[in-house]
């Protein structure tokens, strides 16, 4: 089912069930929309409906590896008003250098303290991506703190979450503490002999060095 949502109403192209109509009413309330895609500068977001099954489930909230069903598009109009109805609840985050057990960390967390764990949610690249822009310093501080609420919603009132960021999102950690210092921030690595180890070890991890070479010399 694919819907489209504005501040004048939703349309879709089938029948929307009862749940995904549940959904799209609470979405400030819970985290069952999840904001797989937001593109500050085109005016579009996207949300894949999930359930607590489903982000256990997906190893990572990228769009292309989550477990989720539906598709929510919507305009930034009604992202910012579903924002500004979310009060913003304390939320930890793990940064890493890649290949140091930082998935394994976010499960095992998970598992253990009952938390809702968002690993390597793309908005926190959109976030970075948005911060080092020409936009407003207002515009900044808006859809930072609007996306960081986003991201704080969890299916219970005692249930915490962590977001695990991917590589890219590391410069994002020093807006993240400026943003609130007392943010519990956990960054992982592991010793360069045992990172390049890691790295040479499969081809797709080879790979992923080469991608980073990349971008990194543009």
């Amino acid at each position: 089912i694919y819907a489209y949502v504005t501040n004048k109403g939703i349309t879709s192209e089938d029948a929307l069930t009862p749940e995904l109509k549940s959904a799209i009413e609470t979405v400030a309330d819970d985290p069952q929309l999840f904001p797989a895609r937001v593109n500050l500068f085109t005016d579009k977001a996207w949300f894949i409906k999930m359930s607590p099954t489903t982000y256990r489930e997906s190893v990572f909230l990228d769009p292309a590896r989550m477990k989720g069903t539906c598709l929510i598009e919507s305009n930034l109009e009604w992202l910012k008003y579903v924002c500004e109805k979310i009060k913003w609840q304390p939320t930890a985050f793990i940064f890493h250098s890649a290949f140091c057990g930082s998935t394994l960390m976010s499960q095992i967390l998970e598992t253990v303290f009952n938390c809702l764990s968002l690993r390597e949610p793309e908005l926190l690249t959109s976030m970075l991506v948005y911060n080092r822009s020409e936009a407003t310093q207002e515009e900044k501080t808006l859809w930072f703190e609007n996306l960081q609420k986003l991201l704080s919603r969890r299916f219970e009132p005692e249930q915490s979450v962590i977001v695990k960021g991917n590589d890219f999102a590391n410069p994002l950690l020093p807006d993240v503490i400026n943003w609130k210092s007392d943010v519990p921030v956990l960054f992982m690595y592991t010793p360069l002999d045992e990172f390049v180890a890691a790295c040479l070890k499969a081809d797709n991890r080879r790979e992923w060095i080469k991608q980073r070479y990349d971008v990194d010399s543009h």
